[in-house]
């Protein structure tokens, strides 16, 4: 999973992409109150391993769906 943020003059968002090859199939975004960018990324992953369960149980996709899962790969 790769994180960015991006300072705002609310705080910071951190962001991850779901990507299935090189398409970006969603952007999560965080923001709030995290303490340190690892604490935003042990978050970031929470919620991306969440989209990717429930949209394959949405689309009712298997792991292989169009040869190319949907995965969490941490960087």
């Amino acid at each position: 999973m790769k994180m960015w943020f991006e300072q705002t003059v609310n705080g910071t968002l951190y962001f991850a992409d779901v990507k299935r090859g090189d398409q970006v199939m969603c952007r999560i975004a965080l923001a709030g109150r995290v303490s340190d960018e690892a604490e935003a990324g042990k978050a970031l992953a929470v919620m991306v391993r969440t989209w990717i369960d429930e949209f394959m149980h949405r689309e009712g996709q298997s792991s292989s769906a169009e040869g190319q899962p949907l995965v969490l790969r941490e960087d």
